[in-house]
């Protein structure tokens, strides 16, 4: 299976757009007397829900958008079809955010080819939102652009690359059918790892959910080393105290944790 990087590439040649680099990331494109960093994460969020057999036309319909994106012409569509989550670890006065909890803010963006704007306080009014509706909506097409996550043993993990992976952790908690919730970590941008629970003995992984996590302080867009508790349905998330003892990880667990795995 060819990588999102090299289809990209050749579906941007193919429309005649020189690529002069190419990382993980992104490409840099040429435009005629200038050149656009073009980011993957929305291609590889197309193809991560696609067949492999349709992973070379939808670059294709991927760079039709680019190119149109990058001339001025681009139809993004209404608002609606376009409006993601973000996760922020602190309150940004030139965004509109609300707190979920104690360094964990949730902002929304307007997605597209080329990039996510993050809204401001001003946008909200001037585009016609309805800030109910409008989170509502967002959570719902976050969860319509998330593929089946990675599955190791009992833990799930969220790494697609399109900037809002974090952000999925706002679905951790009903994605698996029958859950109270879920522990997750979402310790950048890039990565969401959650650990679905029905019964008390589901906790004993938690040693795994959290092993392995990037140093915050290297890491690209760092988010927060908190331990999350995301229930099913009604409830707020919030941060789960931890500590290291004995070779095993020992959890303060809310009390609306402990009632839901009664």
């Amino acid at each position: 299976m060819r990588s999102p990087e090299a289809l990209a590439a050749q579906a941007l040649v193919a429309r005649g757009l020189p690529v002069s680099e190419v990382d993980a990331a992104a490409l840099v494109v040429h435009v005629e007397d200038r050149q656009a960093r073009v980011g993957l994460g929305n291609l590889r969020r197309i193809l991560a829900l696609s067949p492999p057999e349709e992973h070379e036309a939808r670059a294709a319909a991927w760079a039709r958008a680019v190119q149109e994106g990058l001339a001025g012409q681009a139809e993004q569509g209404p608002w609606a079809e376009r409006l993601v989550p973000r996760l922020l670890a602190q309150a940004d006065p030139r965004l509109w955010t609300a707190p979920l909890a104690p360094g964990l803010h949730l902002a929304l963006a307007l997605d597209s080819p080329l990039h996510q704007r993050l809204l401001s306080p001003f946008d909200l009014p001037r585009l016609g939102l309805g800030l109910v509706p409008a989170r509502a909506r967002a959570v719902a097409n976050l969860r319509a652009a998330t593929p089946p996550p990675a599955w190791q043993g009992p833990v799930a993990t969220w790494a697609v690359g399109d900037g809002l992976d974090a952000a999925r952790m706002l679905l951790a908690g009903a994605w698996e059918r029958g859950a109270a919730g879920a522990l997750a970590v979402a310790p950048t941008r890039d990565l969401c790892r959650f650990l679905p629970l029905r019964a008390p003995a589901d906790l004993e992984a938690v040693g795994r959910l959290r092993a392995g996590l990037p140093d915050l302080a290297t890491a690209p867009y760092p988010l927060s080393s908190a331990l999350w508790w995301v229930p099913s349905g009604e409830g707020s998330i919030c941060a789960v105290p931890h500590r290291a003892e004995g070779g095993r990880v020992v959890l303060s667990l809310p009390d609306d944790l402990l009632r839901r795995l009664r």
